[in-house]
């Protein structure tokens, strides 16, 4: 875990406030930042309804086990949660059709450096402790920032880009939302999960990432790629190949799906398909679990598939 003397945390703080009247009120006050992501989910310890944003601040700030909150601007009530939306595995959820929800995390060192923890890992915070710990740190990288290895090479050099660092380009959707790739039609694009110089050559379309592509009436043998060949310079756009839940898994420990789509398309120009919904609700999720295998278990209910 990181030592609480590299804090950044927000203590909370008392105020004296003098009214109008000439009284005196006495608060308490803390720093949150606004998250950019907007999702519902569950995992909150805590719903406070008929709430006011200033008044599911102060809950939280009260509350020692508290974190982070939500508030659903429409409906008044606030969401108390000890976890970040890292620990939920909220990473790359963006739904910009949720602007009724915000959500705020206290100020604390995950917040404040966004690579503080390398190489694909996440920072996740702990307020009662006032420590955080890098979690999901893969080999060859150890370390309490994973950023130490055996070897030389670290994979990041003086020409790794910001984009790369923050975790920008981490997948299709980060590209789609930070660098403006086209809807229109599939293109190749490097992406790079592990937030460093190492990269994988993908087939992008509107925030999808090809992971299987099998071609009818074709003599190449359909190629399954497993967990060990998830490394640099894997390239995903040449068919006949088909993720293997190992495959899956593993990358889902460096990009959060929310989302799974199967589409089958006719030399004519039509195509069928189906697709699991974002998964705000908890049945939809096991469908992602399930397909990732961790989860050998699943009945989706009727929402969760369109």
């Amino acid at each position: 875990r990181g030592e609480a003397s590299f804090t950044g945390w927000s203590q909370p703080k008392q105020k004296s406030i003098r009214t109008d009247k000439g009284s005196v009120v006495n608060t308490t006050y803390a720093i949150y930042k606004r998250n950019p992501l907007r999702c519902a989910t569950n995992g909150y310890y805590e719903i406070i309804f008929e709430r006011t944003m200033a008044e599911c601040a102060q809950s939280c700030t009260d509350d020692n086990r508290c974190l982070m909150w939500f508030f659903h601007k429409n409906q008044h009530y606030c969401q108390l949660y000890k976890f970040t939306l890292y620990d939920l595995r909220l990473r790359s959820m963006y739904n910009p059709h949720m602007t009724y929800i915000d959500s705020f995390e206290l100020k604390n060192p995950c917040t404040e450096n966004a690579n503080l923890c390398e190489h694909g890992s996440y920072c996740a915070a702990d307020r009662p402790t006032e420590s955080y710990e890098c979690k999901n740190c893969l080999a060859p990288f150890t370390g309490q920032h994973c950023n130490e290895t055996a070897g030389d090479d670290n994979f990041i050099s003086a020409t790794t880009t910001d984009d790369i660092l923050f975790g920008r380009a981490v997948s299709c959707r980060h590209l789609r939302h930070y660098s403006n790739i086209p809807d229109s039609d599939h293109t190749v694009q490097y992406i790079n999960p592990w937030r460093d110089d190492r990269k994988i050559k993908v087939l992008c379309k509107a925030g999808y990432m090809v992971l299987s592509h099998v071609k009818q009436n074709v003599t190449t043998p359909i190629r399954e790629i497993t967990k060990n060949e998830l490394a640099d310079g894997l390239d995903l756009t040449v068919p006949n190949f088909r993720a293997h839940t190992s495959f899956l898994n593993e990358l889902y420990k460096l990009i959060d799906f929310d989302k799974f789509q199967f589409t089958c398309l006719h030399p004519n120009g039509t195509h069928f398909g189906i697709s699991n919904e974002l998964w705000t609700h908890r049945e939809c999720e096991r469908v992602v679990e399930y397909m990732t295998d961790q989860s050998t278990n699943v009945i989706p209910t009727t929402h969760c598939m369109k």
